[in-house]
């Protein structure tokens, strides 16, 4: 029998006491509000979002780079797949406009550091800009709503 230690990272125990010290506050000033199932619902639907750009953003970081536009790519993707839906089109190529969008989006980005050479603080900083922008202009300032259940 061997004795291996387990070696815990003293980053994630603290990450894990601060988010247990969230939770607690959270519970002893909005017990009511914070305490249901509907809420724990709600977290869970919205951190899933958040967890799968943060991949993205992750991995950029590990290369040595920085997306500032990702959230705006998020944003973009999701104007034209629901507009596209308002429409009465097909779930699937809902889901296949939102992902090519988002890889000429992130081709777009790539070209941008990659072959101009600008630095891609900068080059997503800009781009961010105008994936804001085509979406302000396509949705029309508002939000897209009236999209099947489905």
């Amino acid at each position: 029998m061997s004795n291996k230690k387990i070696k815990i990272d003293s980053n994630i125990v603290r990450l894990l006491i601060i988010l247990l010290v969230f939770i607690v506050l959270a519970c002893v000033t909005k017990p009511s509000q914070f305490i249901k199932i509907a809420n724990f619902q709600t977290m869970a639907k919205a951190l899933s979002e958040y967890g799968l750009m943060a991949v993205g953003v992750g991995i950029c970081m590990i290369s040595g780079g920085i997306d500032l536009s990702t959230v705006y790519i998020a944003n973009l993707c999701g104007i034209l797949s629901g507009l596209y839906l308002q429409g009465g089109g097909n779930n699937a190529v809902a889901v296949l406009i939102a992902l090519v969008v988002g890889a000429a989006c992130g081709a777009f980005n790539g070209f941008l550091v990659s072959y101009l050479k600008i630095p891609a603080m900068l080059a997503t900083l800009g781009s961010y800009q105008l994936f804001q922008g085509i979406a302000i202009v396509i949705s029309g300032g508002s939000t897209v709503s009236g999209i099947p259940a489905s």
